[in-house]
């Protein structure tokens, strides 16, 4: 509807700016893998997950990750591209080896690489890290 009450034609309701929602990345699972030894060292799998809540599919995505212990040391890194992830869909990567033996106590720092839309706007705005999951976390300001 119009300011006045009055419906809107078609054309100008598929015009106007609908506004986006967020993208959420978030660590849901973690998983040990390795028997421990020293031909099987243990190590931590973490799965990121990238959620498009918004209304426009996200093209590309690419983010880093620092995962830190209860202590603030950093104990490894990963970086993820998501493309193609359309309107209320997600996307998950598996299997980076962090070189600790369990997953419990570690936190992240999420940093957006990029983040474009398929409409071309960039969506680094939108990104809202999860700080709830097996490794909780919280998006590094720039």
């Amino acid at each position: 509807m119009g300011k006045d009450g009055i419906a809107l034609p078609l054309q100008q309701v598929l015009r106007q700016e609908r506004p986006r929602g967020p993208i959420y990345i978030a660590i849901p699972s973690a998983n040990v893998f390795g028997m421990g030894g020293e031909h099987s060292p243990a190590y931590c799998s973490p799965s990121i997950r990238a959620d498009n809540t918004s209304n426009v599919t996200v093209e590309e995505l690419t983010i880093g990750i620092v995962y830190h212990t209860k202590e603030g040391q950093a104990v490894g890194r990963s970086i993820s591209r998501y493309s193609n992830i359309k309107v209320g869909r997600q996307d998950t990567h598996y299997f980076y080896q962090l070189p600790v033996s369990d997953c419990k106590g570690l936190d992240g720092e999420l940093t957006v690489v990029r983040c474009k839309y398929s409409s071309g706007a960039d969506c680094v705005g939108d990104i809202q890290a999860i700080g709830f999951g097996t490794i909780p976390l919280h998006l590094k300001l720039r």
